[in-house]
């Protein structure tokens, strides 16, 4: 045995034991001769392994590169930590291969020893990072289901798309059928109207109180129809036609608003000095403001009834303002307040007998405004209604239904 050791290192001109160390560095070659030197080598196998690990050191390189592009194109990738060390540990491979390849002229056996314990701890830090993600990665889904899934979505949103679609169709008729309904019967109830008075004029002193009773309750209720099919028009219009936008004064326009109210009672409506200036659609505020300030006059039940509007900022959303609408009338019980916005929900305490619109109409005109209403304050006498409006906007109208052709 010992006879073959000292054959090799006479053929490789290295001394037969190993020599103390010396205090040469990394790139020091004492000791070890060029690998050309070291065994009998021809020179087909010789060229054959330099030109293997110098092919091999360039596709090493080059696959950390498609890495880093792949990485930098898809950011939201999982695992990114496992493809850098992937990316570490070929560089490392590459780089043995190119020592491997200059030891046949460069014998720099130190440094391939260092870049060898280098790969040796990046790998295993590699295979550390490796295991606990392939269970991971085995629950990510593959390109069929997500294709599955995506046909899924889609579907879900076609349906959705769908039905969105017909609940507008529905929500078209509904609109043409009140807007007709309250148009065309408009007529019939004027002519009846008009019957009961030409009865009352001309059976002037002549008729029974009984009867003068039942023809007063006639055009009563006759006047009430018309201003509930009247109320039931402007609800199917209400953010259906197009009005301009422009700037205008919140104060004068509720004091506009208050002064088309008819009252018999000495009723006030108190309008803060330092109300906004916004810009928007004037008509539909002013309806709102109008049909706020006649519910509270026909449920006041004291004869200095009184309602005041006030405005402050909307803390969270400066584009909106808030407004309040505060009465000393009856009040609004809790229960009641949620269903008050809803369409012929009059309150239990009673009121001139009103349609029941008037509110739902406010509702309607404030949310497609982009505001909220709603009744705020504890139970008691007096009523708050709360509302927000932008500051600045312009609402895009729908189409007005069509009528239907009548005769």
């Amino acid at each position: 045995m010992a006879s073959v050791i000292t054959r090799f290192a006479e053929a490789c001109h290295v001394p037969s034991s190993p020599q103390e160390p010396g205090g040469g560095g990394l790139l020091d070659t004492d000791g070890f001769p060029p690998r050309w030197f070291c065994g009998s080598w021809s020179s087909v196998h010789g060229w054959v392994h330099i030109v293997a690990d110098f092919v091999t050191f360039g596709a090493y390189v080059m696959i950390p590169f498609g890495l880093v592009w792949f990485l930098r194109s898809r950011p939201d990738l999982p695992f990114k930590r496992l493809f850098w060390l992937f990316g570490a540990f070929i560089v490392l491979c590459g780089l043995t291969h190119l020592l491997e390849a200059v030891i046949f002229w460069w014998p720099a056996y130190r440094l391939l020893g260092l870049v060898k314990v280098l790969t040796a701890i990046v790998s295993i830090v590699t295979v550390g990072a490796l295991l606990p993600a392939i269970p991971k990665a085995i629950r990510l889904p593959s390109p069929s289901q997500l294709r599955e899934a995506l046909a899924e979505r889609e579907a879900a949103e076609a349906k959705v798309k769908e039905q969105v679609e017909e609940l507008q169709r529905t929500n078209i008729e509904l609109d043409r059928f009140a807007y007709a309904a309250s148009h065309d019967l408009k007529s019939p109830l004027r002519a009846i109207g008009a019957l009961a008075s030409f009865v009352v004029e001309d059976m002037e002193g002549s008729v029974s109180p009984a009867a003068a009773g039942h023809l007063a309750q006639l055009q009563d209720r006759t006047k009430r129809l018309q201003s509930m099919l009247s109320d039931l028009l402007d609800y199917a219009r209400a953010s259906k036609l197009a009005h301009g936008v422009e700037e205008f004064e919140t104060g004068e326009l509720v004091r506009e608003a208050a002064s088309l109210l008819a009252s018999d009672q000495q009723f006030r409506v108190e309008v803060a000095d330092d109300l906004p200036t916004i810009r928007g659609q004037r008509t539909p505020m002013r309806q709102v403001f109008h049909n706020l300030l006649a519910n509270a006059m026909s449920h006041s039940d004291r004869p200095d009834g009184c309602v005041r509007i006030s405005w402050a900022e909307v803390p969270d959303d400066p584009g909106m303002l808030e407004f309040l609408v505060a009465d000393n009338g009856p009040g609004v019980p809790i229960d009641e307040r949620a269903g008050a916005f809803e369409m012929f929900r009059r309150g239990a305490k009673g009121g001139d007998g009103g349609t029941g619109i008037g509110l739902a109409l406010v509702r309607k005109l404030v949310e497609h405004a982009g505001g909220t209403v709603a009744f705020i304050g504890p139970e008691g006498r007096g009523a708050t209604v709360r509302l927000t409006w932008p500051r600045s906007a312009d609402p895009v109208a729908a189409p007005e239904p069509e009528l239907a052709a009548t005769s």
